[in-house]
Order: structure tokens, then sequence, then C-alpha cells
């Protein structure tokens, strides 16, 4: 069987299974990637050698920002032996050809957030330039550390106010409720009753101005283009979002226990990841504790 064959089949199992669009985008976009690289080659014609060849091809490709980072090179490699795994498992390869290759190493950084000035801006911005449902959306990405994907999603009838709290669809299909603040509910009311355009009968919390829901798309570009307006440095986009909402979350006295749980972490150390100290928190600490000014 060819490359592309398989491929589909593979898409269609997936399918099949409801993965997430995010993740079906993802294998789409990686293994047209790797079909380009090797050409619409026999499956079976495929080693561990051509999976090394590609990765190294990976490596030296640049996207519209650059060089791949480690994470994008990761990624395609994981996408790769997924699909060449389930066509071993499928009986379409005798042999899993990424059965003794190694993952490409990961460069650990640690995650983006907003600096305080950074959040000053955007709030001062949302609450004098900016529509009332661009502001609520910031408010709930920054108070919920929700995903995107998650926000996109949401239903009015998701959205609980009198208990303080929503019902979000992760990752894996998977249920969680989140908390939500005062200011947040408050603003989500005001929001949903006065403000909100919805066709009769659209269920989404956050539309767009024609009252269909709003997409993945439009709502990410929505906020890359305000981070970008109000100056945030270095990575912007939902993301980063997520990551100011944890690293203050535990700034402001959060357990680490609680932030696993409304990230909805599966594993603790993945949490870990936010119990560092940004720069600021650091100077701030050595002022207060310095040694020989104590002396």
């Amino acid at each position: 069987m060819l490359l592309k064959q398989v491929i589909q089949e593979f898409m269609l199992a997936c399918i099949a299974e409801r993965k997430a669009d995010p993740t079906l985008d993802a294998y789409r976009y990686h293994l047209d990637n790797f079909c380009k690289f090797t050409g619409n080659i026999a499956v079976d014609e495929i080693t561990s050698k051509t999976v090394r060849a590609f990765i190294t091809h990976e490596m030296t490709r640049e996207g519209p920002r650059g060089p791949l980072s480690s994470a994008s090179i990761h990624k395609a490699f994981s996408v790769v032996r997924t699909f060449l795994r389930w066509a071993h498992q499928e009986g379409i390869l005798e042999d899993n050809p990424v059965a003794h290759v190694k993952a490409p190493k990961l460069e650990y950084r640690l995650p983006e957030a907003l600096t305080r000035e950074e959040l000053d801006r955007l709030m001062r911005y949302l609450r004098t330039q900016s529509n009332f449902r661009n502001r609520v959306i910031f408010e709930f990405f920054l108070d919920t550390g929700c995903r995107l994907n998650e926000v996109v999603l949401l239903n009015i009838q998701d959205i609980n106010l009198d208990e303080g709290h929503c019902k979000v669809m992760g990752k894996g299909s998977k249920e969680g409720l989140v908390p939500l603040g005062h200011k947040l509910r408050k603003d989500l009311y005001a929001y949903i009753h006065r403000y909100r355009e919805g066709e009769d009968g659209e269920p989404a919390l956050f539309t767009s101005k024609f009252g269909t829901r709003l997409s993945r798309d439009g709502l990410a570009t929505m906020i890359k283009r305000v981070m970008k307006t109000v100056g945030v440095q270095g990575k912007y986009g939902p993301h980063k979002l997520r990551h100011t909402f944890a690293t203050n979350f535990l700034r402001n006295g959060g357990s680490l226990e609680a932030l696993r749980r409304i990230l909805r972490h599966n594993d603790i150390q993945t949490t870990l990841i936010y119990t560092h100290l940004g720069d600021e928190d650091i100077l701030m600490a050595h002022g207060q504790a310095s040694p020989l000014d104590r002396m």
C-alpha cells in the first residue's frame, strides 16, 4: 500500500475514535510533511533510517517564524511514531520501523507568563479600548486557566453562575469543573444578558458579531492581536494566558494540588513547572533576605 492511502485510513480510524479536532489537525499537518519528504512511497519501504532522515530534515527546516522549536520537532516525531505503530498493529506493516528510534531531545523551557506590567497594560486596554465581549474573554482565560479549545466549545448551559463554576470539555473528551471568581461571574452575567449576540438557538457562550460560535482561529487571532497591541514580549497567544493564570494563582497563595485540579493535570509533575519563581519574584525575595544586607 502507498503511504498516502495508509495515512487516509489512519485518519479515518482517528475520526472514528473521536479524536479531538486539534489532534486531528496536528496529525494531518505532520503526516503531510512526512509524505512530502518521503514521496508517496510504499509504506513498507519506510525504515528507521527514513524516520531519522525526516527528523533531521525537520531540524533544518524553517517555519513562518524561523527554525522549528524542539517542541515542534518532537511533535513531528511523535505523530509519525503514532502513525507507524498503528500501521504495525493493523498488520499493514510487518515490523515497526520506529521501535528502536529514540525521540529527539526536547529542550526544557519554563512557561512564559505575562509580567505584572504587561498584565496592567492589558487590563487597562481592555477597560478603555476594547468591547465588552473581548474583555470578558480575556478575564475568562486569566481567571480559569482554560485552554483555547475549551473556551471555544463552551455553551451557556455549561456556566453555573449561582454555584460559581463551569463545565468544560478538556483533552481526551474529559469533562471537568472549573471554578469562577466573583468578578468573572459578575461580568459573565452582564455579558450574557446585555452584550451577547446570538442567533435563536445558538448555544455558544462566546459568539461573533454574526451571532454564531466564535471559531478557534478567530478567537486565537483576536487574543494575539490584543496582546501584540499592548506590547507583550516573547510568545503571545491563548496558552500564555493559561501560564499567567497558573503563575499568579500560586503567587497569590493558591495550593499546588488545587492548581493541578483546576488545570486538570493527571500528573502533579506537570503542574510543578509553575513552582518556578519569575525574575521579579527572585529580585524581590533577595531584597528582603539578602544575607550581606542583614549582617
